[in-house]
């Protein structure tokens, strides 16, 4: 995999060197971090299978579909360098009120050019607008229930602060997954502020 080195800053995330531009220290637990405009490939909405989704039968055929995107099954054939982290978001179905999931990955930047369209129905290529988030770092083992519960606390420690943010979905980037040892596994996750934040 490859990392977007141009936007690589300082701090406990600068070895991962991802698409983040700049990251100040803010009080504990948090990290106040702005993230560069970008491309991200992503998968259709998928439902949770018992609450996770990171063990919903969907994510593996999904996954499959992302990663064949950068070896090449796209409109272009271009083989692309896979990015890291692959981002989990999560969030209830506006209809059922059940939790549904998507997963994406960063698509590096390709200027002049755009990213090649998927081939593939089950891949979205989409746009994300410059952010800044609030983020949890987390080394060790992890699982959706440990995710949800430090995302349930960073919300209530925001709005302690009185921090005006976005609401109704969790996001997670994972840099490393269950392939690797547990002690070396690392996720962030990220709570945005709100487009209309004044602070």
């Amino acid at each position: 995999s490859t990392d977007n080195k141009r936007f690589v800053s300082s701090g406990i995330n600068a070895e991962y060197g991802v698409y983040f531009k700049s990251d100040v220290k803010v009080p504990k637990p948090f990290q106040t971090r702005e993230y560069a405009s970008s491309y991200w490939l992503a998968t259709p909405w998928y439902p949770a299978a018992n609450g996770s989704c990171l063990d919903s039968p969907e994510l593996s055929e999904y996954y499959e579909n992302l990663i064949n995107y950068f070896q090449g099954l796209n409109s272009m054939g271009l083989r692309l360098d896979r990015t890291k982290p692959i981002r989990v978001v999560a969030m209830k179905d506006p209809t059922t009120g059940a939790m549904v999931c998507g997963v994406r990955f960063y698509i590096p930047d390709l200027a002049p050019i755009h990213p090649p369209a998927p081939v593939v129905m089950k891949v979205l290529v989409g746009w994300d607008n410059e952010k800044t988030c609030y983020v949890l770092g987390k080394r060790g083992a992890f699982t959706w229930a440990t995710i949800t519960r430090k995302y349930e606390n960073m919300m209530w420690y925001l709005k302690k602060l009185r921090r005006t943010v976005e609401t109704g979905h969790i996001v997670v980037d994972i840099f490393s997954g269950y392939g690797t040892k547990e002690d070396r596994r690392y996720i962030e996750i990220l709570v945005c502020k709100s487009d209309n934040a004044i602070e």
